[in-house]
């Protein structure tokens, strides 16, 4: 395991070593997902604030990632890849916007199917 920053969030060595540096964003997403599952990415924000976009609209606001792995994820990326905080930050909402809409899909997939086995067994 190797530690990526100040607050020694660590990750297997071999993926540090194989991780693509050329891309801010391929990395952040890597990082991310070597570190958090799927449902946690699809069920927090990096903030834990609500979207602008959506305040008044009634949506529940999303737990907060916890903010030192956050750190620590930006302070390997924009040292390793030459990036910007922003361009990290940016990664980072994106994912868990991406993982968020994934886990909608899959949960739609699935409501359907339920839907039609009740109604077969109800014949």
């Amino acid at each position: 395991m190797v530690s990526i920053g100040p607050n020694n969030t660590r990750i297997p060595a071999k993926l540090y070593e194989n991780m693509n540096w050329s891309s801010a964003s391929i990395a952040t997403r890597k990082l991310l997902m070597a570190i958090f599952d799927r449902n946690v990415l699809a069920t927090h924000s990096m903030t834990g604030k609500p979207s602008p976009a959506f305040k008044d609209h009634g949506k529940p606001i999303k737990q907060q990632l916890d903010p030192l792995i956050v750190a620590d994820i930006i302070f390997a990326v924009t040292r390793k890849c030459k990036a910007s905080d922003k361009e990290v930050r940016n990664a980072i909402t994106t994912k868990c916007a991406d993982e968020n809409k994934m886990m909608k899909l899959q949960m739609n997939k699935r409501t359907p199917m339920r839907e039609m086995n009740k109604e077969n067994m109800m014949r």
